[in-house]
């Protein structure tokens, strides 16, 4: 047991030699010296890679928004181009429906005023054969869309029927009392003024307010 586990003193010198020899041997340090300037070299390699990587997409990106932006001006300016002749008949048919209303509002004007003195005289007639029944006619005025009368009246009852019977007349549409009053001077007798409207003046309105 003491012979198997003595170590004889030649062999424990010799070992210590060859300990000493490769020690001075193998040098590791530049060893890891090289392996680490090449992993700063490879990360520095992959940061230089990623930065160009970068920059080829940012140049990229650049040209396609640059072309984007070249094919929608000029698709723009094909449109502005396409329109300017319909801007131009828009333009014409919005004179053209303006002259058309001038010469539809001229049109009725002249149909107005050429109706004017028919209508006067239907409405003259019409007085004329009107009964007084208490009331007399004092003043009849020409208006540009009718008449205006005044008169007076017994009583107010006396001053409604007559007007009710007027506007039955030609061409009337309605009557507009302005004015009803008892005279001052004879309390007795009412004051009246109105104003009659043709047919076509109403319609007239009416249709300026739908177009309006």
């Amino acid at each position: 047991m003491n012979a198997r586990n003595s170590v004889h003193p030649w062999m424990t010198s010799s070992k210590a030699s060859w300990l000493y020899a490769t020690s001075h041997q193998f040098n590791l340090r530049p060893y890891r010296h090289n392996a680490t300037r090449r992993a700063r070299q490879r990360c520095l390699l992959e940061c230089l890679c990623a930065a160009l990587a970068g920059c080829v997409v940012v140049v990229a990106w650049t040209a396609w928004q640059t072309h984007e932006n070249a094919r929608l001006d000029a698709q723009r300016e094909t449109l502005q181009a396409a329109l300017i002749p319909l801007n131009t008949q828009l333009a014409e048919y919005r004179q053209l429906e303006k002259q058309r209303a001038l010469q539809r509002q001229r049109e009725a004007r002249t149909r107005q005023l050429a109706a004017l003195p028919a209508r006067l005289l239907d409405l003259l007639i019409t007085l004329g054969n009107e009964p007084s029944n208490g009331v007399l006619l004092h003043r009849l005025t020409q208006l540009a869309h009718g008449v205006e009368l005044r008169a007076f009246a017994d009583d107010s009852a006396a001053s409604v029927q007559w007007l009710t019977r007027l506007q039955h007349g030609p061409d009337v549409r309605t009557i507009e009392v302005t004015k009803l009053r008892q005279m001052h001077t004879s309390p007795q007798v009412m004051e009246l003024t109105a104003k009659l409207l043709w047919n076509d003046v109403i319609e007239q309105s009416a249709r300026q307010g739908q177009d309006e």
